[in-house]
């Protein structure tokens, strides 16, 4: 039998990390995590938790579409079916241990471990290792390459800051020129707060230039708008008596798609923080294109035609044909 259904019948406590180390097959993932709606229903595959570990591993749809031998399409689908899967078919007796699971699937993160404040990591100067593993705890995926882990030497010259040297001195050191300095500390102190929710509590780094990483500004309500219809678009403006709501079909990995790009948006426009670079966008918001690619197209024919038939029978023969 196997180890894993072994472990199932003990009452043993089997943590998804060592089912994504030995991926069982798929008449084991079905006894080991089986759709409460019934057996004929759609289940976790052993492809599915291929194409979910590479994608934990910091694989792109792209790399993960060349590995697998996949299309990056099929990638994005199998890769949303795996997580909606998960969502309703965890049993008790599986832990899911990895942080960033945690986060794909809306799950509250364990009690970080380590570093919470600023003045602990300035005065303990942490390896580029420990501050990778803190920024893993903290829900995110590691990629190769990754500009956006704060490192060692950003921390170098937060210290040197904190001394009273100029930028223009610590780009010296560094062979930097004192604006890419100043940029570089500014991304740091937005990185450590946002991404990795280290207390900002030094007060000479805590204020940077404009807006304030501990009294977020004020954001006006945002107000519900329906979207207009294509003669209003034409004339670029809308008004009370010729606005028009419109319906057309949506999938839950696109709301979830919204609700996530909208509160990130929430969070970055109420700390005041001006500086952004399109790395951390591209790494935050999810980026599974043909999910994108699939909403932006219904959302125009919703715009543009007065057909919800017509809809309809798009969103059928584009997505329900698929599964």
């Amino acid at each position: 039998m196997n180890k894993f259904l072994l472990m199932k019948e003990r009452g043993d406590t089997i943590l998804f990390s060592d089912l994504l180390a030995e991926i069982p097959d798929d008449d084991v993932l079905r006894e080991l995590m089986p759709n409460p709606y019934g057996p004929d229903k759609r289940f976790i595959t052993h492809r599915g938790m291929k194409v979910l570990k590479l994608r934990l591993d910091g694989l792109r749809q792209t790399e993960i579409a060349e590995q697998l031998n996949m299309t990056p399409g099929q990638v994005a689908y199998v890769s949303a079916e795996i997580k909606n899967c998960l969502y309703i078919a965890i049993p008790s007796y599986i832990d899911i241990d990895i942080p960033a699971l945690r986060k794909i699937l809306r799950l509250n993160l364990k009690e970080p471990s380590g570093y919470t404040r600023l003045s602990d990591l300035l005065r303990d100067m942490p390896s580029d290792d420990e501050l990778k593993r803190l920024y893993a705890e903290r829900g995110h995926v590691i990629r190769k390459n990754s500009t956006l882990i704060p490192t060692h030497q950003d921390l170098q010259l937060l210290q040197l800051r904190i001394n009273g040297n100029s930028y223009e001195s610590i780009g010296a050191e560094f062979h930097m020129d004192g604006k890419t300095v100043q940029h570089q500390i500014s991304l740091t102190l937005e990185r450590l707060w946002r991404s990795m929710d280290i207390e900002l509590d030094v007060p000479a780094l805590s204020k940077p230039r404009k807006g304030s990483f501990h009294k977020p500004q004020e954001s006006p309500v945002p107000i519900s708008r329906p979207l207009p219809i294509k003669e209003e678009l034409n004339r670029g403006a809308i008004t009370k008596r010729n606005r028009k709501y419109i319906l057309f079909p949506i999938t839950r990995d696109e709301v979830e798609l919204i609700i996530r790009a909208l509160s990130q948006y929430q969070k970055v426009a109420e700390s005041g923080f001006i500086h952004k670079t399109r790395n951390d966008l591209a790494e935050e918001i999810i980026t599974e294109s043909q999910i994108i690619a699939n909403l932006y197209g219904r959302a125009k024919l919703a715009v543009e035609s007065n057909s919800l038939l017509e809809l309809l029978l798009a969103f059928e023969k584009n997505y329900i044909s698929t599964r």
